[in-house]
């Protein structure tokens, strides 16, 4: 278990319509940021073959809001040189300035393979 700095990026682009109102509404915006985390992370090597590892990182920008990643998985060297990684991942964001607010959360699990020289 040991310390965690990471960046993140997040890119977005929303819209809201509300046509069915008395007066008709529809606004559209881009958003694109970046920020650093801080956090833990742990690693664990059950077997020589496979490595359990998560981490959780996050931000406090005050009256601004929050970010908050986690993740965990489950890494298994099948051949030398090929690894399988699955598991689990999780980001929250909540951007601040009175009176208006957003959350954006996204969650689920997460497939990848890895090639090591």
């Amino acid at each position: 278990m040991g310390p965690l700095v990471e960046a993140h990026g997040l890119w977005l682009d929303a819209s809201l319509a509300a046509p069915n109102v008395p007066a008709p509404f529809r606004q559209s915006d881009r958003l694109a940021v970046g920020f650093p985390t801080a956090g833990l992370a742990f690693d664990a090597d059950p077997h020589r073959r496979v490595r359990l590892s998560g981490d959780v990182s996050g931000i406090s920008a005050g009256r601004y809001g929050y970010a908050i990643e986690s993740e965990v998985a489950v890494k298994v060297e099948v051949v030398r040189h090929l690894r399988l990684v699955g598991g689990f991942r999780a980001f929250r964001l909540r951007p601040k300035l009175a009176p208006d607010f957003a959350v954006i959360g996204l969650a689920g699990p997460f497939a990848g393979a890895a090639v090591r020289f």
